[in-house]
């Protein structure tokens, strides 16, 4: 009888044993599951009497945002308004000084707008009009996907730009220099004629999406 018992207890505690380790299982799963929710913007298409925040990030120690109006004519995009506003830091970030800022998009088959935006510290220009050479009606528009590309400080090759030294593409330690590896938006090559050479695209601190709406939605 005494064996018996001794059975019974030892199977109950072996369930209890096996059924805690489910439950931790199970949570866990839970706990991770929660950390893979997705992160995104909202954006009106058609409020352009005030600018609506696009993107935000840090370079050069220096905390900006991009912010944006989006115009149409006929229901058509015809312009973006771009702008910069620095918060924080020594190192202004700007937009480059090139036709259409070197902005290009790209509409995907789903409604995104991806949109790849080359920054520069020390860059002058803080307001850009850019304008999308292909034809894009405002119900298309489901998404706004921005890709920041930082661009060097010098794309001379030079390695500081009036005394700066570029921290963001170079490691250095008295005279001693190195390249820094390149990293997901960054511009791998410096600025060819009016467009720049992708690298990367990623979901971090250099990028965002943005849910677009209209007014009417």
């Amino acid at each position: 009888m005494r064996n018996k018992f001794t059975i019974a207890i030892t199977f109950f505690t072996l369930f209890l044993f096996l059924s805690c380790k489910v439950c931790k299982i199970k949570l866990n799963n839970k706990q991770e599951a929660g950390t893979s929710a997705n992160f995104s913007g909202s954006y009106m298409l058609q409020e352009n009497d005030r600018y609506q925040i696009l993107y935000a990030s840090q370079n050069y120690g220096t905390f900006y945002s991009v912010y944006s109006k989006f115009f149409f004519k006929n229901d058509y995009l015809e312009k973006i308004e771009f702008k910069i506003i620095n918060y924080k830091g020594l190192v202004n970030i700007g937009f480059l000084d090139c036709k259409n800022g070197c902005i290009r998009s790209d509409l995907t088959k789903n409604g995104t707008l991806k949109i790849d935006l080359p920054v520069k510290g020390m860059a002058q220009k803080s307001t850009i009009l850019y304008k999308p050479n292909a034809k894009i009606h405002i119900d298309s528009l489901q998404n706004i996907f921005v890709q920041r590309h930082l661009v060097k400080l010098n794309t001379k090759g030079e390695r500081t730009n009036k005394g700066v030294f570029d921290t963001e593409y170079y490691y250095r330690s008295g005279n001693f220099t190195d390249s820094r590896k390149i990293r997901p938006g960054m511009v791998a090559d410096s600025i060819k004629r009016d467009s720049i050479t992708l690298f990367a695209i990623s979901n971090n601190c250099h990028s965002s999406i943005l849910k677009a709406y209209k007014n009417n939605n």
